[in-house]
């Protein structure tokens, strides 16, 4: 079966990846393939420095964004591969090798996977996470320095020099062209239930219309 392939972005702490790993419990495992931006990140060494000394992250040339791109393109044929997880470029953490089983969905999920032109061309619909900026600053604040043991002072830096200003040029226009935007401030499960629902009835539609 060809596949469906759903596109879906947000800002840094809108929550992306927790809708989808609550998304991945509640939904069968053989219907849905998710791969994350995240897993692409070039090594620290490859990363932009700015003005005041800090790897900038938060850049579209941050990412493998032909490895990327080549990946999804083998999930959509059929074909599964294999990555390796991303370590938030912490030499002290292993990157374990991971595979991902090619399902009849591909989830696409990234800061940036509405900005390459080649990537969002994949897509057969797409969903923008959103949320208030304070909750999303409280979020990566609360994720990087208790998940990922970073310096608070480093962490509100980032945000602002890199996250928003990355946020607002590369990820904010796509908004509105979105064919699904979920306000994700209170209830993460339901946001997860929205999604899914949108998700499983666009699916269906997409079967009919091959069928």
């Amino acid at each position: 079966m060809k596949r469906y392939v759903l596109g879906i972005s947000g800002c840094s702490g809108s929550g992306k990846s927790e809708i989808l790993k609550k998304l991945s419990d509640k939904i069968n495992s053989n219907l849905v393939s998710i791969i994350s931006q995240d897993n692409y990140y070039k090594k620290r060494d490859s990363q932009l420095i700015d003005l005041n000394g800090f790897h900038n992250f938060d850049l579209p040339e941050s990412i493998d964004e032909k490895k990327f791109y080549d990946d999804i393109s083998k999930l959509i044929s059929g074909k599964n591969i294999e990555y390796f997880e991303y370590n938030y470029n912490n030499p002290k953490l292993k990157s374990n090798k991971k595979e991902i089983i090619s399902n009849p969905i591909i989830i696409v999920e990234g800061l940036f996977v509405f900005h390459y032109k080649k990537i969002n061309n994949l897509f057969n619909s797409r969903v923008f996470i959103d949320a208030e900026l304070n909750l999303m600053i409280k979020r990566r604040l609360n994720r990087d320095l208790h998940e990922r043991g970073y310096d608070k002072n480093d962490v509100e830096y980032r945000y602002k020099n890199h996250v928003i200003p990355a946020f607002k040029k590369f990820t904010k226009p796509y908004k509105n062209a979105s064919n699904l935007i979920i306000n994700n401030n209170k209830s993460i499960e339901l946001s997860v239930t929205k999604l899914s629902n949108f998700l499983l009835n666009d699916f269906n539609k997409y079967k009919r219309r091959l069928s």
